[in-house]
Parts: C-alpha cells; sequence; structure tokens
C-alpha cells in the first residue's frame, strides 16, 4: 500500500540523499557484524516505511507528481552493505582520520557510502531509489556508519532519529510504544491547509523565480575553486559569542530571547560578509544585499516529538545590506535573525505555506531557498547542534559515537552546516573533556574567501581550522639552512614553509644547545648561531660564566634542618663538593676564585641564605659547553632572518598523495592544493604526516609529568642565595626530581620539577592548568633546599605531560620524498635537554644531503630519484643517534628518579651514568656525520 508523504517532502529539488557518517573507535580486528544487522533488521519491522522505496508518481507537463513510499521489491541480505577497507591501502586507518579530525576531502562518498548522490545532487528518476540505505566500513582501529536516507522523506533531524534507534536497539533497550506510534504517523495530512477560498497571507513570490532549470545544474563544474573545509569553535568560544549576542538589543522594545544557534549564525554570516566587503575579486558595495536562508524544523510547531522522522523542514530568509551586517552590533543582528524565524514559525505561517505549496501543481518551478541566491553575497546555514552523541552510542564491542561527519560530494556554494564538535577535540576516554569539545561549522565557500576569513581577526580570535602541521623552530632553521646552499638555482630549489598558526611561536620556556648543535648551526648558516648568542642566558655571574651543571641529593642529604636566614657576608654556610675525578671540597672550606682551570672550581665561598649539607656533583661542560636561552626569543631572532614570502601562516595541511606526474599534492583544510617535489614534516610531536607514513606508531605517556613555573630572579636570590638562583642545579630523589636555571637574561629562573604519575594522562592537550599546592604535596618529604624552591612558585602553574616515542619508534625517518624532521621523526623526553639539538642535527643531515641533490638535479640527474636518494641517505645516517636519545633520555630520567634497579640512590653510581650520556650527546662529530651523509647519499643514488 502506496504511503504518500506531507506536502513539506513534495518538493523535487529535494530528489536526493542526506548522509551522516557516524565514527566508531573500535579495538584491533573487531567486526561490527551481526549486532548490527540484527538490529537494522528489527528496526526495519518495527518501521515499515523505512524498508520502503520511493517513487514519484502523476508527473505531467503541467504537474510535478507525488512522492510516495512503496513496497521495496526484493530487500538484498545482509541488509547493511559491509565494505572492509582494511586490506585497501589508500583508505587511512581509523586513528589517521581521527587524528587528523576527518578532514572533509579524506571522507569521499565512493569510498564510505551507498551510492546514492549527497544533497544537493540529484539522482535520476529511473534509479531505484530505498527509504534508507546503510554502509559499514571497517578501517583499521574502527568503523564508519553511514545512513543515507531519501530526503522526501526524512529530513537531518529524522537521519539522526533513525540512528538512535538503532543505536538502542544493538544495546538490547525496547522502543517505546509512543515513539513507534509516532514514527509511523500517516504524514499525509500533518498539516491543516487553508481552505480554497482563504487567501494566502505571505507573498511567495521569491519562491517562483521567472526561471528554473528543469535539470539542476552541476554546481561543482560551475564553481570549480569552492571547497568545503570544516571549521572548529571550542566550548569557551560559542560561550563568548553567545554571551556578546545575548545582550539586550537596543533596537528592540522587549527582550528577544536568542539561542545559541541564532549567536553564532550571526557571528559567521557577520565575519564572512565583511570578508566579502573587503575581499571580493569582483568588488562589492555597502549597500548591495545579502541574503541568509536558515533551515527551521517544525515539529514543535505541530506538536510533533524528535520522533517524527518525516520531513518536517522549510526555510527563514532574511535579506540585508552588507554595511549594515557588518555595522550592526552582534544582539541586533542575532535578535534580527530570530525575529525572523519566530515569525514564520507559527502554526498560522506553516499553514499558509503548505497551502502555497499545495497550489502549485508543479512544485519543480519552487526554489527552497526563495530563490535568487547568489554565491558572492549568500548564506545557507542548517543545523543539528542538537544532537546528542551519547544517544548514538551503539551496543556490544562497537561503543560510542565519537562523532559524524558528511561525506565529501559536490559544491554547495554558500553552504553552512553547524553540529557538535567530535570527541577527536578532547582526550581519550576522557568525559569531561569531551564536554569541552564545542561546535564544528561546514562551510562550502570560495579561496578567496577562506583567505579572507583567516585575515579576519575576530574569525582567529575563535576559530581554528580542522588541521595538523606546522613549522617551529626545527622547521625554520631548515629552511635557513636551504635557503643559505651556495649558488642555489630558483627552478630547483624553491623553499616553502606551511604553517597552520597565524603567527610561528614556541612553547615552553627554556631550552639548550650544546656545542655540537650550534656547529650545525653555523654549518647551515653562521647567523642562527649568532641568535643563540644574542638571546643566551650565561649560568653563574656575568663577568664569571660558570660551565658546570650541577647535580644534588635533594631528599636525603637535607637533614641538618632549616637553616634560613643570611650570614655575615650576604651569603654562608657549609658544602661538602665532590665530583668524580677528584673535586672534593669539605664544609666551610673556601674555594679558590680562580675558575680559568678546566674545572671551573671557583665561586663557592660566597655565604648562602639557605644551607645545603650533602654532596654538589659538578659536570663541567667546557667554555659555552650547553647555552640556554628562551625558545620564544630564540625563534624570534631566528624568523627575522627568513625571507618574506617563505612562510605562509594559516596553511594546515589535511593530507598529501603523490600524483600520476610524480609530484606531491598537499591539501590544505581551506580547500587549497599545492604541488611539491618533497615534504619535511616538522610537525612536532603530534606530527600529522608520521601518522599517515606509519599509523601504528605515536608517541605515547611516560607517566610522568612536570609542573612548571617562572620566578623573579630578585625573589629567588632573596631567598636561595645569589650564587645557586644564578646557576643551574639538578635535585635528584626518588621519583621525582626538580631542575631550576636562570633564562631571559637572568630576570626570571625556571623551575620545572617532575613526578611520576601512576595514572593516565586524561587531558586534551600535553598541558593543563595546576596549582602550588599539587607541587608543594609531591615534595612534602624532601628537603628544605627544595621545599624552599617550591615555595617559591606562583600559586597558578602549569602541568605539561611527557610524552615520547620510547615505546613505538617508527621504522624509518623517509618513505619516498617524504621525511620526518625532529620531533615528528623521534620525540623524546626532555632529560638529556637535547631534543630541540638533536632536531638541529637532523636540519643539517638533510641540508648536506639535499645540497648534493641540488647539484645533481642542475647536472641533469632526475628530480625524483636524486630527492629520493637524499632522504634516504638521511634517515640512515640520523637513525641510530637520534633513536639513542630517545632511549637515553628516558633512562637517564629514572636515573636522576631512583628507579634504576641497578643504580638506585647511589648518588656516585647516578652520576657517573649521567656524565657518560651526556658525553656521549654533547661529543658528537659533526664533520664526520656530514661525511657520511654525502657517501650515503652517492650509494643511495647509484644503488
Amino acid at each position: 500500500m502506496a504511503h504518500s508523504q506531507d506536502i513539506l517532502g513534495q518538493l523535487p529539488l529535494l530528489q536526493s540523499y542526506t548522509h551522516a557518517i557516524l565514527c566508531f573507535q573500535l579495538a584491533s580486528n573487531t567486526t561490527p557484524t551481526i549486532d548490527l544487522e540484527s538490529a537494522v533488521q528489527r528496526l526495519l519491522t518495527l518501521f515499515p516505511i523505512l524498508a520502503g522505496q520511493v517513487i514519484k508518481t502523476g508527473a505531467s507537463p503541467t504537474s510535478s507528481g507525488a512522492y510516495q513510499v512503496v513496497p521495496y521489491p526484493v530487500r538484498k541480505s545482509p541488509i547493511i552493505r559491509y565494505v572492509d577497507h582494511r586490506s585497501d591501502p589508500q583508505i587511512p586507518s581509523y586513528n589517521t582520520l581521527r587524528t587528523a579530525h576527518f578532514p572533509f576531502n579524506q571522507m569521499p562518498s565512493t569510498h564510505f557510502s551507498p551510492p546514492h548522490p549527497v544533497f544537493p545532487i540529484p539522482y535520476p528518476d529511473t534509479d531505484l531509489a530505498p527509504v534508507l540505505d546503510i554502509q559499514a566500513n571497517i578501517l583499521n582501529g574502527g568503523f564508519l556508519l553511514t545512513l543515507a536516507a531519501q530526503h522526501n522523506i526524512i529530513d537531518a533531524s529524522g537521519i539522526f532519529q533513525i540512528a538512535s534507534l538503532l543505536a538502542r536497539l544493538t544495546r538490547g533497550e525496547s522502543i517505546p510504544k509512543a515513539e513507534v506510534t509516532e514514527g509511523n504517523l500517516d504524514r499525509q495530512d500533518l498539516i491543516p491547509l487553508l481552505d480554497d477560498s482563504q487567501p494566502l497571507r505571505y507573498d511567495y513570490c521569491e519562491y517562483l523565480p521567472s526561471f528554473m532549470p528543469k535539470i539542476p545544474p552541476n554546481l561543482t563544474e560551475l564553481f570549480p575553486t569552492f571547497q568545503w573545509a570544516y571549521f572548529h569553535l571550542s566550548r569557551r568560544a560559542v560561550e563568548a559569542i553567545y554571551a556578546e549576542a545575548a545582550v539586550p538589543s537596543s533596537s528592540h522594545s522587549t527582550p528577544v530571547q536568542i539561542t545559541p544557534n541564532d549567536a553564532l549564525t550571526a557571528f559567521i554570516w557577520q565575519r564572512l560578509t565583511l570578508t566579502r566587503l573587503h575581499h571580493s575579486p569582483s568588488p562589492l558595495a555597502a549597500t548591495d544585499v545579502s541574503k541568509i536562508s536558515r533551515a527551521m524544523d517544525l515539529r514543535r510547531t505541530l506538536h510533533l516529538s524528535p520522533a517524527y522522522m518525516g520531513h518536517m523542514i522549510r526555510t527563514a530568509t532574511l535579506r540585508l545590506p552588507l554595511g549594515e551586517i557588518t555595522s550592526l552590533p552582534l544582539a541586533t543582528l542575532a535578535a534580527k535573525l530570530r525575529d525572523q524565524v519566530a515569525e514564520l514559525r507559527t502554526l498560522d505561517a506553516v499553514r499558509d505555506y503548505a497551502t502555497f505549496l499545495a497550489r502549485q501543481p508543479d512544485k519543480s518551478k519552487i526554489a527552497y531557498s526563495g530563490g535568487g541566491f547568489q554565491p558572492a553575497t549568500d548564506l545557507s546555514c542548517s543545523s543539528i547542534a542538537h544532537v546528542d552523541y551519547d544517544r548514538l552510542s551503539l551496543g556490544g564491542a562497537m561503543g560510542r559515537c565519537e562523532g559524524v561527519r558528511r561525506p565529501g560530494g559536490g559544491v554547495l556554494p554558500g553552504g553552512c552546516y553547524i553540529g557538535p564538535a567530535g570527541d577527536w577535540y578532547g582526550s581519550v576516554g576522557d568525559e569531561e573533556s569531551r564536554q569541552e569539545t564545542g561546535i564544528e561549522v561546514l562551510m562550502c565557500l570560495d579561496g578567496w574567501e577562506m583567505e579572507g576569513l583567516r585575515e579576519d581577526e575576530r574569525w582567529r580570535e575563535w576559530v581554528d581550522e580542522i588541521a595538523i602541521i606546522g613549522s617551529g623552530l626545527i622547521g625554520t632553521l631548515l629552511a635557513l639552512g636551504l635557503l643559505n646552499i651556495p649558488n642555489s638555482n630558483p627552478t630547483t630549489l624553491r623553499i616553502k614553509i606551511y604553517e597552520q598558526s597565524a603567527i610561528t611561536h614556541e612553547l615552553g620556556a627554556g631550552i639548550g644547545f650544546t656545542t655540537c648543535a650550534r656547529k650545525c648551526m653555523t654549518l647551515m648558516d653562521p647567523r642562527i648561531a649568532e641568535c643563540v648568542a644574542h638571546v643566551a642566558t650565561l649560568n653563574g655571574e656575568e663577568e664569571d660564566p660558570d660551565y658546570c651543571m650541577r647535580f644534588v641529593d635533594g631528599f636525603r642529604t637535607y637533614t641538618g634542618g632549616d637553616c634560613w636566614g643570611t650570614s655575615k657576608g650576604g651569603e654562608g654556610g657549609g658544602v661538602d663538593v665532590r665530583g668524580i675525578g677528584g673535586e672534593h671540597y669539605s664544609e666551610g672550606r673556601s674555594e679558590d676564585n680562580n675558575n680559568n682551570n678546566n674545572n671551573n672550581r671557583g665561586g663557592e665561598n660566597e655565604d648562602r641564605g639557605v644551607h645545603i649539607f650533602g654532596k654538589v656533583y659538578k659536570l663541567y661542560t667546557g667554555p659555552r659547553g650547553f647555552e640556554g636561552c628562551h625558545r620564544g626569543q630564540f625563534l624570534d631572532e631566528v624568523m627575522k632572518l627568513m625571507p618574506e614570502g617563505v612562510v605562509e601562516y594559516n596553511k594546515r595541511v589535511e593530507g598529501y598523495e603523490y600524483l600520476p606526474s610524480g609530484r606531491i599534492q598537499l591539501g590544505f583544510s581551506d580547500g587549497g592544493r599545492v604541488e611539491c617535489d618533497l615534504v619535511l614534516a616538522c610537525d612536532g610531536i603530534k606530527s600529522l604526516i608520521r601518522t599517515h607514513l606509519y599509523p601504528e606508531t605515536k608517541p605515547q605517556y611516560t607517566h610522568q609529568f612536570a609542573f612548571r613555573g617562572l620566578v623573579p630572579m630578585s625573589t629567588a636570590i632573596s631567598k636561595l642565595g645569589r650564587y645557586r638562583a644564578l646557576r643551574q642545579h639538578m635535585h635528584c630523589g626518588p621519583r621525582a626530581h626538580v631542575l631550576h636555571f636562570p633564562v631571559a637574561k637572568q630576570q626570571l629562573m625556571n623551575v620545572v620539577a617532575f613526578v611520576q604519575d601512576p595514572s593516565d594522562w586524561m587531558h586534551s592537550g600535553m598541558t593543563a592548568p595546576a596549582k602550588k599546592s599539587e607541587v608543594v604535596d609531591a615534595f612534602e618529604e624532601w628537603g628544605p633546599f627544595v621545599r624552599a624552591v617550591i615555595d617559591l612558585l606562583p600559586e597558578e602553574l602549569d602541568k605539561w605531560a611527557v610524552f615520547d616515542t620510547y615505546d613505538s619508534p617508527v621504522p624509518k625517518y623517509a618513505e619516498g620524498r617524504v621525511a620526518l624532521v625532529g620531533d615528528a621523526a623521534h620525540a623524546s623526553s626532555p632529560h638529556h635537554g637535547a631534543g630541540a639539538g638533536m632536531g638541529v642535527e637532523d636540519a643539517l643531515a638533510l641540508v648536506t644531503a639535499i645540497r648534493r641533490a641540488r647539484e645533481d638535479v642542475d647536472r641533469g640527474v632526475e628530480v625524483n630519484g636524486a630527492l629520493e636518494a637524499a632522504l634516504k641517505a638521511y634517515s640512515r645516517v640520523r637513525y641510530e643517534r637520534s633513536q639513542w636519545l630517545v632511549r637515553s633520555s628516558r633512562e637517564v630520567g629514572w636515573t636522576y628518579e631512583w628507579m634504576d634497579e641497578s643504580i638506585g640512590a647511589d648518588m656516585d653510581r647516578a652520576f657517573a651514568d649521567i656524565k657518560e650520556r651526556s658525553h656521549r650527546v654533547w661529543y658528537f662529530n659533526v664533520d664526520a656525520m656530514v661525511a657520511e651523509v654525502e657517501r650515503q647519499y652517492r650509494w643511495c643514488l647509484w644503488n
């Protein structure tokens, strides 16, 4: 028996499919089949309309006919289309997609959806059109469940009701009778139409344009420069925008209760309009008009609940001059949007609109959004922000729905979809971080519109595009080294940095460079090493630098009680200083002030405000052997060397692919694409490129975090004494250690307190706020000097999770013409203070290999072969040393914290271990590395 659709679903423009991809993370080798299939069978039994097919009857030259649901001829078994992508090398793993936040261009409907076009692309009348079609995509580490519903019969709210029903059925829950009843309502006469004698109250001329094409145009061909891209707004951003828009508008005599959706829509419309007004290739005037169309759900007006799955959408349109949109307060603009929706959502307005549709025999002439849509000025918005992902969690091993994606299909210029952000913005399994994920906006814009939004300060303040890549310190140094290659031919060596942020920046306070790291800088570009000297902070007095690192038992040796106060002479107290190799200073003995000898034995005869009773182990680094500076200050200096145009900001790489031509194409979050010959990924510990190359390798939490805080040096000197405040000290102890050293030209003392953590890191980022009381509690049993250092910390701190690749190393650093550099290749814990220096060594190795490849290309060697040989040589030479650093850095941390069973709390043996490892880091033959890179390059090129 035929089942006619209500009047709102009778527009031929809707003859397409709504698709929703639900994302689920799975344990390895789990295949979601039996539970899903049986749940779908029960769903179709409860709601027979979902098992039917859509047909159009009664069409004629003067009538568009009517859409009906009739029984499906023969349902295939299984009902769900299962596609196993695990053996397809072209399909990324679930974790790879998750890490990249499921970018639009990596979710093509041709791979992940049933074979029905995605709205607004229509399907031919001859197609067999099921009401509901389902495809389960099995990936390594997860699966994507795609629901495709015929758009005349099921709207977006309806498809998520179907997803909720299916989820509950897989969990073994029963569906309430009232919900079943409403889902099976007769749809034909839900909206009471006006009598034939009653005139329409509203003017619908705009819905009947003078020309409507019989065959909808191919928008992708008409608008080839338009692309879809996701934008993310955190919960904090959404709340701030809503707070601004919710201020009572002066233009309204009575307060208007706007919704967060009104606020977000107003914000998007205003920022996009400002971009269009100032950046459009075809100049626009402030008097030109923009139309915004918003999809309205009419269920509440008709006293229907979300259990009703039919098409219950109409659009509300508002037209305003561009100048007015950009100049109005956000509250006023949001109120205007709310007024328009409120007016058209009344029962009288809904009946009037439905009657208008019913009185048009040929509904193919009706423009769904009011006609006259102009991509250069207009915007069309739809929202599923109300969807609760918890309601979509499947039973058994399938688990929680992490988020929803729209599959890639054709373009819809000016299209905008607002929805809840996925779990991938929070920590896995962290309920609190899931609550903070915020909102995602999917928009289809022209390339210049994307670029213009990036330049909009308010947009950048709140919106992050979905993408992962950047160039920090190592990427910058590498580019400068490549740009400094002598006699570079710009036709064979062009350098471009794509940086995801609005500015180049580095996290963290202190960073140190050994003599060999600075030599690498000098070989790449002498100006880089000069930047270090310019911002370096000395250890000790400016006129009398101290070239020693100090290691102290911070837990047991301070047993003489708290010794506060200042002795005569300014600083006083005894010290028993004994270093490996013969250094031995007795308590109270004055030391020779002459520090020109190699042991730097002078300067420890001053009085002290805090006594140290115990051994101080001094590790000599040599003159300027380990120079520290502030990360941000150093990067600011080297960026002054960067030529204009090399760095492109706000360019976030979503993926790459090799083209048939042999070149590599990078895809950006703004929909842009560029081609290149070589990709050098300096995108850090969370490297997206590493995830593409080696999906199963990812940094692991070391179950250790560090409290970090900066103390004014004047305060540190007053409490600890000048001598100790101006010199680096490492205080060792059980399952923790404390490090302090001067930074920022000795204006600040950086304090880093590491502690072991038996729990998993549950925060979404690698840093989290902390309180001073947490540090005080962690070190309450330590000696008085360490407690005095802790006492200097501010009340509000940061704690930094220590992640590394110790447990999950990549097998090599290059595949083809894509290479990993620095932390992207070998992220280590910070206990050697050599992670950045190791990245500098990587950069020199790459500069050496690429310089040779460039010379060969200039002589006629095929470019791809030369570059592959260069990256292969780099990987071979750098792998062993950098992987040793990852292991040694973790292990020396165990030594600091008395966790090495062979050493324990024996500080003599601990210092011997520290010294041996440190020397292996510091005393590295850079010249030999350069020679080996060149040798390996020749071997790789000819073999």
